[in-house]
């Protein structure tokens, strides 16, 4: 499986320059790499733009220097033979992956076709992820490479969920749109339009989501994305690295014959009892863990439920540099640091091609981060072992944890549904009085442009060097 992720507004603003300069331009990316060797799975991911026209040599040859990968956008104004002479192009110079698209309209006219370069013949790029407001993924067009006059592709271009709200008739019984599982939720996001609603819906089915930490918080999270259908097709990977304990019973809905499993076995057994459709698949396991890491990797939106900063920074990490979606949510009670106790949530959003990330969202010693993430599974797990969770928190209120899990999936399903495509920070906190409040703590461009995460991850993807991730 081949394919291409660039965030939605980078590609947006790719293709309007394009449509601006004119047809003799070429947008000649640098791209990072996410590979997976034994299933055959390579993705190319946008990490820089330069705009170029005539001889692209020069700017081909400053993205491998980089230890980067070239990615070619052309408009639809391009001709074949031209899309055929830079294919050429690539496969005298390029040693390494590299791909090219050609875009013929956009939004609701788009066609795609393009070709990834790897050794001496082109293969198919099997799809276009553009991770951001309506999380679509659209179908490519085979390219033959030169000499061939590009195979259509008799399929629809989009996806059935990624076609325009009104476009696609719904092959479901009216008694299936109103009294069905998703009925009422469908009715929500299409705003009363049923039939728009069930299209959002498929197109979360269709998502990987992985939650890492399956505690109090993220066990809630999981059952509320699974009882939602999300990553019913795409999958719903839950990673944990403890056990259930007895003091965990008060707000994780399992049985008390769960004390002792590990949690994210106990959570996946849970939902697979509840809805056996979703498929979902437990690791044992933390952050510093390669299996945890690797599997974040391969999915859409990663939700953190963890009870240290740098295994949220550390997913940070891993989403700005895959182009990942990532929801971060706390909630409870935490020490302020002068005497007091705050009962409040966080959520955290962070979106691929918009600044902002918990790395901005908040204030950390980077120092001591950095020697946390540099530990590997068992200096963690030793680490952890002697960790009191009295020394991290006063405690926790199972009901507060609800409003931070709603306001997590309202979010994930504006983002869905298209109404936003910008990271956001919300925070929630009860005041003195007792009265609950949310605010936008959402920071300024100027600060979150200072940010390491924000502005030097964007789409590196698999690190080349000694060592991976």
């Amino acid at each position: 499986m081949y394919g291409i992720r660039i965030p939605q507004t980078a590609l947006e603003r790719i293709l309007a320059n394009l449509e601006r300069r004119g047809a003799d331009t070429v947008a000649v990316c640098a791209a990072g790499v996410y590979r997976e060797p034994e299933i055959e799975w390579l993705e190319l991911l946008h990490h820089s733009t330069t705009f170029v026209r005539g001889d692209i040599r020069f700017a081909l040859r400053e993205i491998l220097k980089q230890d980067l990968f070239p990615l070619l956008v052309i408009s639809r104004r391009s001709s074949d033979a031209r899309m055929d002479n830079y294919v050429e192009i690539l496969r005298r110079l390029v040693t390494v992956p590299a791909g090219i698209l050609a875009f013929f309209g956009w939004n609701e006219t788009v066609r795609i076709r393009g070709c990834l370069i790897e050794g001496s013949l082109p293969r198919r790029v099997d799809h276009l992820s553009v991770p951001g407001a309506r999380m679509l993924r659209y179908r490519v067009e085979a390219h033959d490479g030169p000499g061939g006059s590009g195979r259509r592709d008799e399929s629809k271009q989009f996806r059935e969920a990624d076609e325009p709200a009104g476009e696609r008739q719904t092959a479901l019984s009216k008694e299936t749109l109103f009294e069905g599982r998703y009925s009422r939720l469908a009715g929500a996001l299409g705003r009363g339009n049923v039939a728009t609603g069930y299209r959002y819906l498929e197109r979360a089915r269709m998502l990987k989501v992985a939650v890492l930490g399956t505690g109090r918080l993220g066990s809630l999270t999981a059952l509320r994305l699974a009882q939602s259908g999300v990553g019913a097709e795409g999958g719903l990977i839950l990673a944990d690295g403890d056990a259930v304990e007895e003091s965990n019973l008060d707000a994780m809905l399992l049985p008390p014959q769960a004390v002792g499993t590990p949690k994210s076995i106990a959570v996946a057994r849970m939902i697979r009892g509840l809805f056996p459709f979703v498929r979902v698949l437990p690791i044992v396991g933390t952050l510093s863990d390669c299996k945890v890491a690797r599997a974040l990797t391969a999915a859409d939106v990663v939700f953190t439920a963890v009870d240290e900063e740098y295994a949220r920074l550390g997913a940070a990490l891993l989403a700005r540099r895959y182009h990942l979606v990532h929801i971060d949510i706390a909630g409870g009670l935490a020490y302020t640091g002068r005497g007091r106790v705050l009962t409040g949530g966080e959520v955290r959003m962070s979106v691929p091609g918009s600044l902002g990330c918990v790395g901005c969202f908040g204030r950390y010693r980077w120092d001591e981060i950095e020697r946390l993430l540099s530990l590997d599974s068992e200096e963690e797990k030793e680490r952890r072992s002697g960790t009191q969770w009295i020394e991290q928190r006063p405690g926790s209120w199972g009901d507060v944890l609800l409003p931070v899990v709603g306001e997590s999936q309202q979010l994930f399903w504006q983002l869905v549904r298209g109404d936003i495509g910008r990271s956001v920070w919300l925070h929630y906190e009860h005041r003195d009085s007792g009265l609950p409040v949310w605010r936008d703590w959402t920071p300024s461009q100027a600060r979150m442009s200072r940010c390491p995460l924000c502005s030097g991850q964007q789409g590196w993807g698999d690190l080349r060097e000694e060592g991976g991730l």
